[in-house]
């Protein structure tokens, strides 16, 4: 309740604040120079219309209507607020006090002139500034209202625009930001392709190391022989014995070939991946730039799609390079096997 009281306090203190420029003239005045009749006020922000009564004794009463813009831009425009107003006028002296409800008053004093209620309103720092209420009609008042309340609206469209125009200019700076990032992600991506695209490289060494492979396997397939050509009823354990260490041997090379040629398609495979991920990742990137309103550069694309392909080459070469290397160790291991297989049998026949 005090807080109510204090807003009122302060509304009294300001209420003709803004109609202190002049107010709405009528082709009415008063029979007489008395407070009788109807008066209004009115600016850019606000009305008031008094209407009073005068009695015989000079005595004043009737009522005001305020009304003031809203300042936001919801709800209704306007606000009103309605007064009782009581006074006294003594030839052309005005005291009049206005009652806002809760025990709230505030008392304007002034004069009556040819032109209208020529008003002192205390103001909050103890100063009086100068208000004139000039007669008016009903007529007048609801115009003013109207007019009032048709700016207002204007203006809360006119700020809608201007926030419209605003979040519009926004979106299509955010928007060209978006597509620069998308571009940057994109000349990245295709700067990593282009990175990592040397390291499929490492295919060209497939060939020669499964060369080197079979020829380990093919040595260790002659020694075998040799060491089967000695066996028999009559054979000499001995020299066996010493064919099959060269068909130990042999099987140590072709398990060297092996490691090695695993481990080169593991790099090429590591490498592949890589390049897959980066294709994948700038493929990505041209989506996200499209998406964004902007397009890729041809030669990107076409960069890109090389890369796809040779890394599949790679990576295909890498597979069979490893399909064949335990194949071929496996073939190794049972001619090893075999060869253990001869001297355990001269042992045992000697």
């Amino acid at each position: 309740m005090r807080r109510r009281t204090l807003q009122l306090a302060v509304f009294l203190s300001l209420i003709l604040l803004a109609c202190a420029c002049g107010g709405v003239r009528s082709a009415i005045l008063p029979a007489s120079r008395t407070g009788n009749g109807s008066w209004i006020a009115s600016d850019a922000t606000s009305v008031v219309f008094a209407q009073l009564v005068e009695a015989k004794d000079g005595t004043l009463s009737g009522s005001a209507n305020y009304v003031q813009a809203v300042t936001t831009d919801t709800g209704d425009p306007l606000q009103q607020i309605n007064l009782s107003v009581s006074g006294v006028r003594r030839d052309d002296a005005l005291s009049l006090t206005l009652n806002a409800g809760l025990g709230v008053t505030q008392t304007w004093t002034g004069k009556l002139t040819g032109s209208g209620l020529a008003l002192q309103i205390p103001q909050q720092d103890g100063s009086l500034m100068p208000v004139t209420l000039r007669p008016g009609t009903s007529a007048n008042y609801n115009d003013a209202v109207a007019r009032l309340r048709g700016a207002v609206i204007q203006q809360r469209q006119d700020r809608a625009r201007v926030q419209q125009k605003q979040q519009a200019e926004q979106q299509q700076q955010q928007a060209a930001a978006d597509l620069a990032t998308a571009q940057t992600a994109l000349t990245n991506a295709v700067q990593q392709v282009t990175k990592d695209l040397p390291g499929l490289a490492a295919q060209q060494q497939l060939p020669g190391k499964l060369q080197a492979l079979n020829a380990a396997l093919a040595h260790e397939s002659v020694d075998y022989n040799a060491a089967k050509a000695q066996a028999g009823p009559s054979a000499d354990c001995t020299a066996i014995s010493d064919s099959i260490t060269k068909v130990s041997d042999a099987e140590s090379g072709v398990s060297d070939a092996t490691s090695a040629l695993s481990s080169a398609s593991g790099d090429v495979s590591s490498a592949a991946s890589s390049v897959k991920n980066d294709v994948d990742s700038a493929r990505q990137a041209i989506q996200d730039v499209q998406q964004k309103g902007g397009q890729a550069s041809p030669m990107d694309a076409q960069q890109i799609d090389q890369a796809d392909k040779a890394q599949q080459t790679a990576s295909a070469a890498a597979d069979t390079a490893r399909s064949q290397s335990q194949d071929l160790y496996s073939q190794g291991n049972s001619i090893y096997g075999n060869a253990s297989g001869l001297a355990s049998d001269c042992n045992t026949a000697g």
